[in-house]
């Protein structure tokens, strides 16, 4: 039987699944992307990142057309990506059925953690 490796063992988590569509496949994802050693964070669904401007998902750029505009309103701490995500949510219309799901599986109002 393998064992758990140490908490102090260096491990990263470079992502979370935040939505599984029907099938049970990864839909949209928290995943870690800083630059520089940053401690960045995206929100992914496909090659999009949520963006602060606006509230929509834009296409991710190739890494030599990225701005500096892209990266501050793409790229985030891990506590405010999850802020980001959980209004993300609540200006979505309620009829979506996954969003029916997801808010009955995890209720509507939903807070990040405190220790982030």
């Amino acid at each position: 039987m393998a064992s758990m490796p140490h908490p102090d063992a260096g491990l990263v988590v470079d992502s979370y699944v935040l939505l599984v569509d029907q099938s049970g496949r990864t839909a949209i994802r928290l995943e870690r992307r800083g630059r520089y050693d940053e401690d960045r964070w995206a929100i992914v669904e496909g090659s999009a990142c949520l963006s602060t401007d606006g509230m929509v998902f834009v296409t991710e750029r190739m890494p030599s057309n990225r701005t500096e505009e892209f990266f501050s309103t793409t790229r985030f701490t891990l506590k405010q990506a999850l802020e980001l995500w959980l209004g993300y949510l609540a200006i979505l219309p309620t009829e979506q059925p996954w969003l029916k799901s997801y808010r009955y599986a995890y209720g509507s109002v939903m807070e990040p953690a405190e220790t982030l």
